[in-house]
């Protein structure tokens, strides 16, 4: 579909941002390639990213290639951790209304990770606006917002800070009086900075009966565990 059709409708529904996690890693060099970035981009361009649980799915269902966001913010509205990483990006969905040419925007009926061998493309995606129109539901974690591009990046839109939120994590490396959060931040901003792109990183306020046991503990992290944030 085209991403002025998706807009409407998502707008319709109540979405006004496209919202992508991940891990700090991979966050990084998303901003070097000042967009969001496809697996296969990152790894084409020989960027560090973190391993996924669903890499081999991607590849053996051919979305190795492509950009999954979401029409909400999964861990505000699960009250949880959101399990891809602690970097949330938040693109203003009228970002569907500029895309440079050859890009495509489709939207899945369920997961990935619950699709199956033999399924065919409208078993997998919405067929039409109308059809889309009909399935989406505000806030169902399974319909993604998926941009499919030749280069596998979304660029990051022009004239505006990246707006990012960073769960708050209050540990601390077990080597150093260093905050988790105190680095990731400073990670993400060097990133920016040497891509020249301005950047918002804002600490997430979590809801007071979140789940995601990040805000309000304290304690020790060490490199064994560092894989849950970076």
């Amino acid at each position: 579909m085209l991403g002025a059709d998706v807009y409407e409708i998502l707008r319709e529904k109540g979405v006004e941002r496209l919202h992508h996690a991940n891990s700090v890693t991979t966050s990084c060099s998303f901003l070097a390639l000042r967009g969001l970035a496809s697996r296969g981009a990152v790894e084409a361009a020989r960027l560090a990213q973190t391993a996924q649980d669903s890499d081999q799915l991607d590849r053996q269902f051919g979305i190795w290639n492509d950009i999954f966001t979401d029409g909400v913010d999964l861990h505000q509205r699960a009250r949880r951790r959101n399990l891809y990483g602690p970097v949330l990006f938040a693109l203003p969905l009228e970002c569907l209304l500029n895309l440079p040419g050859g890009f495509d925007v489709l939207v899945t009926k369920d997961n990935p990770i619950r699709w199956r061998e033999g399924q065919i493309a409208d078993d997998r995606y919405f067929a039409s606006a109308d059809d889309l129109r009909a399935g989406y539901s505000f806030g169902d974690f399974a319909k993604h917002v998926v941009i499919r591009a030749a280069n596998g990046i979304l660029p990051f839109p022009a004239g505006r800070p990246v707006e990012i939120v960073l769960d708050n994590a209050n540990f601390h490396w077990t080597d150093s009086k260093r905050g988790v959060h105190e680095v990731a931040v400073e990670k993400l901003q060097n990133a920016a900075n040497q891509a020249r792109l301005a950047v918002n990183i804002s600490p997430r306020a979590c809801r007071p009966d979140c789940q995601c046991g990040v805000q309000g503990q304290t304690g020790s992290y060490d490199a064994s565990s560092a894989g849950a944030m970076f």
